[in-house]
């Protein structure tokens, strides 16, 4: 498939898939729920602070539930995220609170060996099929971690892609921001681009707390 860059309308449909090596799921609803992703004219600068002022033309969106332990009861922490896009890239960005900052697990580690720690996590299914995603993660170091997901409880560790991210830690939490190429990215020719995408954010404590923009529903993992 032909790789192409995003020219016109994109917007973003949020069923919300599966995390880290679960594989692609999905919640029943008669409406699902979506959130455009805003166009910029020139790149995000990305510090790892959301201090560009481009992040203030996004739409933001909060992780609301906790999908576990818990099963869609209020997140413990808050957490927001935004997405922006230009010629170039999809950028996402996550603002983690947290109230006890001095207790965030983070290690200095290699690529891919992150998932003891807290980070964030954006999952992009390009054409909605729910069988194949591209998993982007960050730790608060900033070290990355990708998979690409073939359907339900199937993923391939050794998948690697060249993005960009940055992130900070301050006394309300971290902050972390994602650059992924387009052009890495495979997608229909459609102007309009309605994609199926999650937003997560693991938080490991006395037990790994797992939050979501969107309820999971445990007993239909993928949809009807």
């Amino acid at each position: 498939m032909k790789m192409k860059t995003i020219t016109n309308t994109f917007l973003i449909v949020l069923l919300l898939t599966g995390i880290c090596q679960q594989g692609i799921a999905s919640v029943q609803d008669t409406i699902k729920p979506s959130f455009s992703a805003v166009k910029i004219d020139k790149p995000v600068n990305l510090s790892g602070k959301l201090d560009d002022p481009l992040w203030l033309k996004s739409m933001p969106v909060e992780l609301k539930f906790e999908a576990s332990p818990g099963e869609n009861t209020p997140a413990r922490q808050r957490t927001v995220a935004m997405v922006l896009y230009d010629k170039e890239n999809l950028y996402f960005g996550f603002r983690c609170y947290d109230s006890l900052p001095g207790n965030i697990r983070a290690s200095l580690s290699d690529r891919d060996k992150i998932f003891g720690d807290d980070y964030v996590v954006a999952t992009i299914d390009t054409y909605n099929y729910y069988q194949r995603g591209y998993e982007f993660v960050v730790n608060p170091f900033g070290i990355q971690s990708d998979l690409l997901m073939m359907g339900t409880g199937n993923a391939d560790p050794s998948y690697d892609m060249v993005w960009q991210s940055d992130t900070y830690r301050n006394e309300q939490g971290w902050t972390a921001e994602m650059a992924i190429p387009l052009k890495s990215l495979s997608f229909s020719v459609s102007e309009s681009q309605k994609w199926t995408i999650s937003l997560a954010r693991s938080m490991p404590r006395n037990n790994r707390f797992l939050m979501t923009w969107t309820p999971i529903d445990r007993n239909n993992p993928r949809p009807t």
